[in-house]
């Protein structure tokens, strides 16, 4: 995949899954208040423009209540399951530009982290952790000790990877 395709990550923790499925930061983009709607409706805006890239990809949770920008890029193109439809990958087309978004539902920590580190769920001090700046090393961390041992996750990032470096 070319490198001008960047991934754009919701949160810390979602940064710390792209840069652990791409073996590094270079195409990772997240600014702190960087919300899932506020992605969607840029990538759908910039898809529109003249000049735009073929593709924008986005690491997101669904969050609660859901969100009608998620609903309409999964109801338009394509909807893979990644794992037990906790964590899918939907894909469409607009205008030309592939969107693509890897999604945590509701959201990452229920998704995925607990099952590295209950604590996440059971104790609002490591939740609020992980959605720390501190909690991106904290995740990347827990993800480097687990996946070597821990099959299910390898599988998981490598099906994320898998979406992150495709090329049709």
């Amino acid at each position: 995949m070319p490198p001008d395709e960047p991934v754009f990550c919701e949160c810390y923790a979602n940064k710390a899954v792209a840069s652990m499925a791409l073996g590094n930061k270079e195409r990772i983009r997240h600014r702190r208040y960087m919300g899932r709607d506020t992605i969607i409706k840029h990538f759908m805006s910039l898809a529109r423009r003249p000049g735009s890239l073929d593709k924008y990809i986005a690491i997101i949770d669904k969050e609660y209540g859901g969100s009608v920008f998620i609903d309409k890029i999964c109801e338009r193109g394509d909807r893979i399951n990644i794992d037990d439809n906790r964590i899918y990958m939907c894909r469409s087309t607009i205008t030309g530009t592939e969107i693509i978004l890897i999604i945590f539902d509701p959201n990452i920590e229920e998704a995925f982290l607990c099952r590295l580190d209950k604590r996440i769920c059971n104790d609002p001090r490591y939740r609020e952790r992980v959605k720390s700046e501190k909690g991106e090393k904290y995740v990347e961390n827990l993800l480097r000790k687990n996946i070597e041992t821990n099959e299910e996750i390898r599988n998981i990032i490598e099906k994320i990877k898998q979406y992150l470096e495709q090329n049709d």
